[in-house]
């Protein structure tokens, strides 16, 4: 046995970087659409820092994998080199190479110089043009940044000036390379938002959409309608020097019925929040709680406002442009800089100061709703602890047994429970199942449908209150709930949870239903790979010499049925409830025979697409679909 470690130390050019650690620069593999942020976010900082106005056009072709993006900047100095390197080997080969690393007093979403770079190493094909001083650059890259095309230079008659980049995202590096292009149309309208000087134009399909917005009042006007309970407060953008810094914010705000807050960082859409929302609910809630104090507004037992409060009453666009932008990682979803948060606060405090002395009634209905708010979360408040005791109940002790539930007698990562369609399915289960590591719960009636229900509506039925219970982990819920949220993986009883339903439509839907529940209960059950689905018989066949074959769907039947030699009878299985010890617990228990289906997530928001596809208001056009389709999720899962 050796005690010298001979492990050989690797090192990853720049091109195997991008590559095979996607997740570093990109959050994930997942995360495809974020490389075409890049290139947009390049195009839009070139138009806002050099011209008074300029346009940005994104163009998703028809196969919707290939992306073209066009601004109208000052064209990328592809010619040329830089310490005797050339410049396209630095902006497009080479990590950590940008020309924004100075500080200046210009605002941009990139200054790490790794996006273009990433997105040309992990393509199929990147294509640069790029027009100034007269001339059109071009050069190409293809299989994930080999150079194809050496820069070309060509002399022309018109006066342009920007860069065009073409590229299509490699397979092998991501996992899904198809946009879907209602995603990418939101993307290409989000930076419009930020600055009156940019026009934001998507293509495909040979239609056209241009995105533009003169003022954050006009966007936020769109996005609350006729919603606001209290005049919109608003103010002209400040200007805060600090530190070397130059942060300029634009905040408009008003208290609504449907709360929507969005923050934008250098045109940037911060879809997490992070430190401009911490500010503005911080500068509300602490000047707010100043005035309700000093005019006794409070109830009895009750002393301030608290973030939810807020979060729950007021809705809020911020547009901020930095000099020295920070943003939490390179996927560029929030930020967490204090200074960010303070100068928020600060404004946001600011505004309301001069709107109570110029408004002041409509400063008290402000004020009146942030009460209103107050008084029914206090009520919620108390509902809801109730609510998390009985769904934090454990099921092992005589008072806490959920009806019906069939339970094992161990529990852990070995352990699966089969939840089973009614009480004759169940009664199959039971008698071939391995009572030291197999439960059944069978469910009763028909499963909610959870996809567009809310909580209140969710809880109350106790169907899915008892499957929480049984499966032991809790719930994940939305920010507005997270006082809800108990979900702790290390508390679920079993390692597979296992949907087990008649093959018919009805059966399908059922599972489609429970597949809902959890996708949004739960979804880290699905992401982690604990639900599955029991691919039992549609078909026995019974042969010559007595031995069984089954199959499964319609279309395996008509596909093998002519090849089998011999006399057999065939039947057809009515449901779980019919189907014997023996055929359960080979075709479902046994874990060496058995079909089980994994329950994936590629996509979260593919899944949503096809659950809103399955489970849509309509239960006619539901029913048809599932009828027809589901067949086809559960052969190609096989």
């Amino acid at each position: 046995m050796t005690t010298t470690n001979q492990d050989k130390i690797k090192r990853l050019d720049d091109r195997e970087k991008s590559r095979e650690k996607i997740a570093i620069w990109y959050g994930s593999a997942d995360n495809y659409y974020h490389g075409l942020k890049e290139i947009l976010a390049n195009g839009t900082d070139e138009v806002i820092n050099n011209f008074d106005e300029g346009i940005v056009t994104l163009e998703l072709f028809d196969d919707l994998q290939t992306v073209r993006v066009t601004d109208t900047g000052r064209g990328i100095p592809i010619d040329g080199e830089t310490d005797g390197v050339k410049n396209y080997e630095l902006l497009f080969r080479t990590l950590f190479a940008s020309t924004k690393y100075e500080t200046s007093e210009q605002t941009t979403t990139g200054t790490n110089g790794v996006g273009a770079t990433v997105l040309n190493f992990t393509s199929l094909f990147f294509h640069i043009e790029s027009y100034y001083d007269g001339y059109k650059h071009a050069l190409k890259f293809e299989n994930g940044g080999e150079l194809v095309q050496d820069l070309t230079k060509e002399k022309i008659s018109e006066d342009r000036h920007g860069t065009v980049i073409t590229f299509k995202l490699d397979p092998e590096v991501y996992p899904v390379v198809t946009y879907d292009k209602d995603v990418v149309r939101e993307i290409v309208r989000r930076f419009a938002i930020g600055s009156h000087k940019i026009k934001l134009i998507f293509i495909h399909n040979g239609e056209e959409e241009t995105f533009h917005y003169e003022s954050v009042e006009e966007y936020f006007e769109e996005l609350i309608g006729s919603t606001t309970t209290s005049p919109v407060i608003t103010a002209p953008e400040s200007l805060y020097e600090e530190d070397g810094e130059r942060t300029q914010i634009k905040l408009t705000f008003s208290t609504t019925t449907d709360p929507i807050q969005e923050s934008y960082l250098n045109l940037t859409y911060l879809s997490d929040g992070g430190s401009f929302n911490d500010g503005v609910i911080t500068g509300i809630k602490t000047f707010c709680n100043k005035y309700a104090r000093e005019n006794k507004l409070f109830p009895k037992g009750i002393n301030s406002f608290t973030t939810e409060d807020i979060e729950s009453s007021v809705s809020f666009v911020l547009v901020a442009l930095s000099n020295k932008v920070e943003f939490k990682n390179q996927t560029k979803l929030s930020t967490d800089k204090k200074l960010y948060r303070k100068l928020a606060q600060r404004h946001t405090t600011q505004l309301l100061e001069v709107f109570q002395i110029e408004n002041e009634k409509g400063f008290k209905k402000f004020v009146n709703h942030l009460l209103e708010v107050q008084k029914h979360n206090t009520q919620s408040q108390k509902a809801k602890q109730q609510l998390k005791k009985k769904l934090s109940e454990k099921v092992d002790g005589i008072g806490n047994k959920v009806a019906n539930l069939v339970d094992c007698k161990k529990h852990g990562k070995d352990s699966e429970i089969f939840i089973a369609e009614g009480q004759s399915a169940l009664g199959s289960i039971v008698l071939a199942r391995d009572a030291v590591y197999q439960a059944a719960y069978p469910l009763r009636g028909k499963i909610l449908n959870c996809l567009k229900a809310d909580y209140t509506t969710i809880f109350k039925n106790q169907i899915i209150t008892d499957l929480i219970k049984v499966l032991g982990c809790g719930i994940q819920t939305d920010k507005k709930n997270k006082d809800l949220d108990t979900f702790n993986i290390n508390n679920l009883r079993y390692g597979k949870i296992i949907i087990a339903t008649d093959q018919d439509s009805d059966g399908a839907q059922i599972a489609c239903l429970i597949i809902t529940m959890i996708y949004r209960l739960m979804p880290k059950l699905i992401e982690e790979g604990y639900v599955y689905i029991a691919q039992t018989p549609l078909y026995e066949i019974k042969l010559e010499d007595d031995s069984m074959i089954y199959f499964y769907s319609e279309s395996e039947k008509d596909q093998k049925i002519n090849t089998l030699k011999g006399k057999y009878t065939i039947a057809r299985c009515k449901g779980l409830g019919e189907l014997d010890a023996v055929t359960m617990a080979e075709t479902a228990m046994n874990e060496e025979t058995r079909n089980l289906i994994k329950v994936t997530v590629e996509d979260a928001e593919n899944m949503i697409e096809s659950l809103e596809t399955w489970m849509g208001s309509s239960v006619d056009n539901r029913r048809e679909y599932i009828s027809e389709n589901l067949y086809k999720y559960v052969e190609e899962a096989i």
